[in-house]
């Protein structure tokens, strides 16, 4: 368990008037008081409720939950209206009873003194044509009574998009504002933006106000690092395409006996729900600063710089300015001048503010975003200069014990004009060089439960900062350990132990499974862990000596292996001076990814090479691994089943896969892919982190338009950008027959950074096989592990890559 501690001075928002705030949340549920008060304390004015729906019958009473709290707050609620009740196919529901009831609910909250400052009309509608069209009526019924009821009530549209069908059926006439949700990459918010202006075009429609009223992030398994640096770019995006109000998805959830820490529910919540004590992740503090360094101010302009670092330009009337700026591409100084400009000063993605800023200044410009606040100045982004700042790190790791070292180089330095402050019990040295550059030596205390240090440098000249730093240092122990699945025919689990002090070590090591979790309807309960079946195969401790800087390896055999069980294992080791490390991780598939040579291997779809040969089969045959979307029932495998086989070059990963499907749907192109017959998959990059920097999402089809590949969610948006990869992927389909689908894919490595191949490395996995039987209905599938559709990397197999 962990505790936090985040002292923030009153929301800036504050000073102004809930509806000059252009920020917006919602839920898991309204209805809990702390969500409420933590929305407010965090800046966010205007507060989604589970208030406004009435009954459908008269004198339709509706629901106020959650208006009083909001009220003390001085914050604008938003609510729903029974519209929703049609979208979720709920009977007993006339256009009379949406009009009527949408005027009485609207009567009845100015009687409490509260009127909603807006009604959301519904929330991700599914369903057939026939569905759009009821669910437009009911738009229909529920804004005209808004109206008629005389009050100024904004009216927002449900959460389906820029979904055409709804344009067809006469929607964007029952709304004042469209609304769209996106848990994918930032990258794709221009896209909605653009098929929006299309559909505005072509159906003549008025190009209202565009909101998101759900922005997020699939995140379990994920360093909130990352999740932090994502929230500050969709903010910066969306407002930069026009985009009105928007809302990150989600405050809290409660968690009352903390053992839904590492869920995916609790993963998209930027307060930790444990035990109720909603201790703030950095995604809250990172909430909270873009909510009051953007405050009132307007988009302006933005730019991207020759090295690729992006900058977004806004401002208010009173003169105050923000830039959000970052690289997706490198780390790498970048320097400008906001001349004229007062009262600079630069946060980090983690709240950590530098000031006073010089005019011309230099920062390290990459994928962690950073916010520029300043007053006055140029009202334009100025060009960039060249840096005269750098740093160079020549310990990237460190040892407990031991010593980072860095040099930085600068104009005129001196020791006295460079400023490290990493608290009280660290020692910072500052050696002067002879090439006129500052060598920097910090010790690392044995001490320290410290994994990473940011170090916050500032070089200043007559008192301000002309250039700041945050390079980051990786520490470990002396001894230091790593679990790795050993692949079929004979699992095991390796123990890689390494030695990085000078002297020699005698260790004692112990192994256990602890659970086991098997799969259930094509997906895992992590929450719910079994005994395990499987076994060591043979002792699970042991000793060893471990000589200076050295590297061993114990590996243990396992039997009476599930293919498609996930299992726990957790690892302890201890010196002889009484120091214990302990670690857990889930392993699963063990499968083993031989190497090809990529000159025998052609992308055709045929898979009759002879490396695919002794590539091990994985079958997605048995009713365990179908998942029923919509509810429906395996019909065996003639239904939908198939079985996948992978090989790996120095270029790339080659999938091959064979699908029986007795019903093909392929009506979609593009980032919809994903929603009618073909492959998904679920990649995680770095099997062995505990922190992880992401995931990547593909869809591949066959389509209109041929076949497609599309990257949904990057692990590394710089080297591997989210959008259509068919011209960096090769994708055959071939159909050798009727009910036969045959698919060969080639993933450049490049497209899966930072995975580094190599023999004996283990990269994380799950496939879907997509399966819709009607293109009115939705999609069910079977899987190869999961977490696919809940982007949950706890649920992904094993490959292990063998020469």
């Amino acid at each position: 368990d962990y505790v936090g501690l985040a002292v923030l001075p009153e929301p800036v928002t504050n000073r102004y008037r809930p509806e000059e705030i252009p920020f917006y949340i919602r839920n898991w549920d309204s209805r809990i008081r702390e969500y409420i008060k933590l929305a407010a304390r965090i800046g966010i004015r205007r507060i989604g409720l589970w208030a406004g729906k009435w009954e459908n019958k008269p004198p339709y009473k509706a629901s106020f939950s959650g208006v009083k709290q909001c009220r003390q707050l001085k914050a604008n609620w938003i609510g729903g209206a029974s519209s929703g009740e049609v979208e979720h196919g709920k009977t007993g529901w006339t256009a009379q009873a949406l009009h009527d009831g949408a005027i009485a609910m609207v009567r009845q909250a100015e009687q409490l003194g509260a009127l909603p400052e807006m009604i959301c009309l519904g929330n991700e509608p599914h369903g057939d044509m026939n569905q759009v069209i009821k669910n437009v009526a009911a738009y229909k019924a529920v804004y005209e009574g808004i109206k008629a009821s005389g009050r100024k009530i904004f009216v927002i549209g449900t959460s389906n998009g820029p979904d055409e069908r709804y344009f067809k059926a006469g929607f964007q006439n029952y709304l004042d504002a469209y609304d769209f949700h996106t848990y994918e990459s930032y990258r794709k918010i221009p896209r909605i933006f653009q098929r929006y202006r299309e559909l505005f075009k072509k159906y003549n429609a008025p190009p209202k106000p565009i909101f998101c009223t759900e922005f997020g992030l699939n995140s379990q398994g994920m360093a909130r690092l990352q999740v932090a640096s994502e929230l500050y770019k969709k903010f910066a995006v969306f407002f930069a395409e026009g985009g009105a109000v928007a809302s990150w998805f989600t405050i809290l959830y409660p968690d009352p006996t903390g053992k839904a820490a590492k869920s995916f529910g609790q993963a998209h919540c930027t307060f930790d729900g444990r035990y109720r004590q909603y201790n703030p992740k950095m995604d809250a503090v990172a909430y909270y600063h873009t909510i009051n360094a953007i405050a009132n101010k307007k988009f302006v302009t933005r730019k991207t710089y020759d090295d690729g670092t992006e900058c977004y330009l806004f401002a208010n009337a009173e003169g105050e300015k923000l830039i959000m700026a970052w690289n997706e591409n490198a780390c790498t100084p970048f320097a400008f001048s906001l001349a004229g400009a007062e009262d600079i000063s630069l946060r980090r993605v983690d709240g950590l503010r530098v000031t006073p800023m010089s005019q011309h200044f230099t920062w390290d410009a990459g994928p962690e975003p950073v916010l520029i606040e300043f007053k006055n100045g140029p009202s334009a982004l100025p060009p960039a200069r060249k840096s005269r700042y750098a740093v160079t790190i020549q310990t990237p790791d460190v040892a407990r014990g031991g010593e980072a070292l860095l040099t930085l180089s600068g104009p005129q330095l001196t020791p006295q004009n460079i400023h490290i402050d990493l608290g009280q019990c660290w020692t910072v040295k500052k050696i002067p060089q002879p090439d006129n550059t500052i060598q920097i030596r910090i010790p690392i205390p044995t001490w320290t439960l410290a994994r990473e240090i940011r170090i916050p440098i500032r070089m200043t000249d007559t008192g301000q900062t002309v250039a700041t730093f945050w390079p980051s240092i990786s520490i470990h122990d002396n001894i230091a350990f790593s679990l790795h699945p050993v692949p079929l025919p004979e699992p095991a689990v390796a123990i890689r132990m390494h030695n990085w002090s000078n002297e020699r070590r005698q260790i004692a090591w112990r192994l256990a499974i602890t659970a086991e979790f098997p799969m259930e309807n094509g997906s895992f309960k992590i929450s719910s862990p079994q005994s395990p079946r499987a076994a060591l195969e043979g002792p699970g401790t042991g000793s060893l000596t471990l000589p200076a800087q050295s590297t061993q390896t114990v590996t243990i055999p396992l039997r009476h292996l599930d293919p498609q069980t996930l299992y726990r294992i957790r690892a302890e080791i201890s010196d002889s001076e009484g120091h214990v490390w302990q670690k857990q991780r889930l392993v699963a598939g063990f499968v083993p990814v031989f190497k090809a040579s990529a000159q025998t291997i052609k992308v055709d779809g045929r898979l009759d090479e002879t490396p695919w040969q002794k590539a091990l089969p994985l079958s997605l045959a048995e009713r365990r691994q179908f998942h029923p979307m919509r509810g429906s029932v395996w019909g065996g495998t003639g239904d939908v089943s198939g079985s996948l086989k992978l090989l790996w070059t120095p270029r790339g990963l080659i999938i091959g896969v064979q699908v029986t499907d007795d019903k093909t749907v392929e009506n979609k192109t593009g980032a919809d892919i994903w929603n009618q017959d073909g492959l998904q998959f679920l990649f995680d990059p770095c099997r062995n982190k505990a922190q992880k920097p992401g995931k990547y999402d593909y869809s591949i089809a066959r389509t209109t338009n041929g076949p497609q590949a599309w990257c949904h969610t990057s692990a590394d948006e710089g080297t591997a950008p989210t959008g259509d990869v068919s011209s960096s992927f090769q994708v055959a389909v071939s159909q050798p027959a009727p009910h036969l689908r045959v698919y060969e894919i080639f993933i450049p490595w490049a497209r899966l950074s930072p995975f580094k191949p190599a023999a004996g490395v283990n990269l994380g996995m799950a496939m879907i096989i997509n399966d819709r039987d009607h293109p009115t209905l939705p999609r069910d599938f079977i899987g190869w592990f999961s977490g696919v559709h809940s982007k949950q990397l706890d649920l992904v197999g094993d490959l292990i890559l063998v020469e």
